[in-house]
């Protein structure tokens, strides 16, 4: 269904941040408004029936919707699955998007949603093995350094989602704190919180 969009004006609308995140530099209103009117090209020719399109939305907000699943679920391969969920449910709805938002406002939020309904329905599983990224989050304590990082990660399993999601979206995939708010549709203040807040539960939960 999705093939690599190598044509120019999908190229076009690949920027190197995510969904149109604001850098300190003027002009960035007009660059949020363009990059969404690029997106909203890009849906009326993938209804039209233009695969490369819709692989051009698919390079555009491949990586942060994979963060955000791998920062839901904790397992890499779990996450590639949810993340492929999400687009193929994206393909099905794409005509539901009406542009009265901004497309990765209407994307981002189906993501959540569809990570909410997966923590909902593995709530309760154990952890089985070692998640590809646990040599990372180990490090988010140092005084922790001798402690193994499986037991990190479980103690990451103990967190909310919310929390679980913005701490691992920032100290494992790298996102700054304007990229999540942007991600889970929060102001960058309660981006900070969360991650505090999450911080100190995960040293609180490796000390027990």
């Amino acid at each position: 269904m999705v093939e690599s969009a190598a044509d120019e004006t999908a190229s076009a609308a690949l920027p190197p941040t995510l969904g149109g995140v604001a850098d300190p530099q003027s002009g960035q209103l007009q660059r949020r408004a363009t990059e969404a009117g690029r997106d909203r090209a890009l849906v009326a020719r993938a209804l039209a029936g233009e695969e490369r399109a819709f692989a051009a939305l698919v390079e555009r907000y491949g990586q942060p919707i994979l963060s955000l699943c791998f920062a839901s679920t904790l397992d890499a391969a779990e996450a590639e699955d949810l993340s492929q969920e999400i687009f193929v449910a994206v393909w099905r709805n794409l005509g539901r998007f009406r542009g009265e938002s901004s497309f990765s406002t209407w994307l981002f939020a189906l993501a959540r949603n569809a990570c909410i309904d997966r923590s909902r329905r593995s709530r309760r599983r154990p952890l089985v093995g070692l998640p590809e990224h646990a040599s990372e989050l180990a490090v988010l304590e140092p005084s922790a350094a001798a402690i193994d990082a499986a037991e990190v990660f479980a103690a990451a399993r103990t967190l909310s989602l919310r929390l679980r999601q913005a701490l691992l979206l920032r100290d494992v995939q790298g996102l700054s704190y304007e990229e999540i708010a942007v991600l889970e549709d929060i102001p960058v203040g309660t981006v900070r919180s969360r991650i505090a807040a999450a911080r100190a539960a995960l040293a609180e939960a490796l000390e027990r």
